[in-house]
Formats: C-alpha cells, structure tokens, sequence
C-alpha cells in the first residue's frame, strides 16, 4: 500500500516536522519513506510518501496526524493514495543527513567567526586592565582571661579591578579572608583561607 500525506500550514518548515515524520514511519514498521518541503503560495506544505503494509501504513497515518513538532502551526493535513515509486527510509535517511548539514554548515562557520571575535574582546578586555586597588579590612576579638591575653584578628581582602576606561571592570569581590591567633605566650603564624 502506498500513500501521500500533504502537510499544510502557516509554519511546517524549519521545525523538524519531516524528521518526526521519518522517526514514526520507521517505528511504524514502514521501510520505504521520503518527505519534502515544498513552497505554495499561501502556506507551506511538507509531503511525504510511504509504502508499506497496510497496517503499518494505517498505523502511521494516526500517529501523523495526532502528533506535531512542538514549533509547527498546521492548517490541514491531505491524506491520498499514491502510485509512483518510493525510496527506502535508509536513502532518504542519508539524504536527509546531507541536506540538514548543508543547512549548518553556514551557522558553524558563522559561530566560527563570532567565537574569534569574543576571543578578541577578551584580549582587549584583559590587557584593559589597568590597575587593581586592594582594600584590606581587619577586625579583633581580644579575650582576656586571667592567665593569658588571646587576640583574634580577621582580616578581609577586598578587591576592585578597574579598566582602562575608568569605571570598574569587575564588582568589587572578596578574595578571601585570613586569621591570626596572637597571644602573649605563643606566637602562632597567619593562616591564609
């Protein structure tokens, strides 16, 4: 059994309706499958032809019609029969590859060149850079007990970085922070967090 489905609507095109299509004819059991997009000249159209058995064919044509890409807007969908003939799903599955990489193949090249000009920006932005200006906030907590005299002192760095421009590259961020333990009978070295 053969059959043609017309897809037609306002936005059957570039919403990746003939690959749904292609991905339940082959789950329908269905070995031979080709589909088009096909300019009209009010909407869009997308055929498709299948042979198979006539249950499978059956099959197909209610999860067709039930089911649509998620971007695509359908006005009606012309369901006939069909005389001519009908490639295997496997050929027009490689077709379809070479057709969707001929439609990339520019995006890739356009990301190619949009990717050498944020590496570029990032090379102006890093030697922009002109000065980094530290601030350095020091809290104590003193305890004082009878037999020793313990200071803690917290001490906060912060850092701007401004560009060449004169306003800030970068908010100001804390870099991180450090502890030192004094006290009277030990001294003990400052750890860095």
């Amino acid at each position: 059994m053969k059959l043609k489905i017309t897809v037609i609507g306002p936005r059957v095109h570039n919403v990746d309706y003939k690959l749904l299509l292609m991905n339940l004819a082959l789950s329908s059991g269905i070995k031979m499958f080709e589909a088009y997009s096909i300019e009209a000249e009010k909407e869009q159209q997308v055929m498709v032809l299948v042979e198979g058995g006539e249950k499978e064919i059956d099959y197909f044509r209610k999860l067709a019609e039930a089911k649509r890409p998620a971007k695509a807007i359908v006005s009606k969908m012309v369901t006939e029969n069909y005389e001519g003939e009908v490639m295997r799903a496997e050929s027009y599955a490689h077709l379809f590859v070479t057709f969707q990489l001929g439609k990339a193949v520019p995006v890739f090249l356009e990301m190619k060149d949009d990717i050498k000009s944020i590496k570029e920006d990032l090379k102006e932005l890093k030697w922009g850079v002109k000065e980094m200006i530290t601030e350095v906030k020091e809290n104590e907590y003193i305890c004082e007990k009878p037999d020793r005299d313990v200071k803690i002192k917290f001490i906060v760095i912060k850092t701007l970085i401004s560009s060449s421009f004169g306003m800030p590259a970068f908010p100001a961020s804390y870099r991180g922070f450090a502890l030192r333990l004094e006290s009277k009978s030990v001294p003990q070295p400052s750890l860095l967090l």
